[in-house]
C-alpha cells in the first residue's frame, strides 16, 4: 500500500503544478495512467525548460560565462569598434575596459 502511495506522490506534486500554472489538463490524465513515467516526462518537457529560462538561471549563466571568459565583452566591443568606429562603439569599449578594471 505504501509503494502505491509513493508511486503516485510525484504525480500529485506535478498535478498541483499543472493546476496552479494553468497548463493543459491532459497532463492530469497522463499522471493517472503512468504514475512514474508521466511526472518524468512532465519534468523534462515543462519544468526543466521553465527553470532554465528564468531570471535567476540567466543570471547564473551570465556569471558562469564571465568566470570562464572575463574578457568576452571587451573583445566583442573591440570587434564592434573595428566594424564601425563610432562614439557609441568607443563608449562600449571604455565600459568593458572599466568593468575589467
Amino acid at each position: 500500500m505504501i509503494l502505491l502511495i509513493l508511486s503516485y506522490l510525484p504525480s500529485i506534486f506535478c498535478g498541483v503544478h499543472v493546476v496552479r500554472s494553468g497548463r493543459e489538463m491532459y497532463w492530469l490524465i497522463i499522471f493517472l495512467m503512468a504514475p512514474l513515467l508521466g511526472p518524468a516526462v512532465y519534468f523534462f518537457a515543462v519544468l526543466l525548460p521553465e527553470m532554465t529560462s528564468g531570471r535567476t538561471a540567466r543570471g547564473i549563466g551570465k556569471a558562469a560565462q564571465r568566470a570562464i571568459d572575463p574578457e568576452r565583452d571587451y573583445n566583442a566591443a573591440l570587434r564592434g569598434l573595428e566594424d564601425s568606429p563610432t562614439i557609441g562603439a568607443r563608449m562600449k569599449v571604455a565600459q568593458a575596459a572599466a568593468a575589467l578594471g
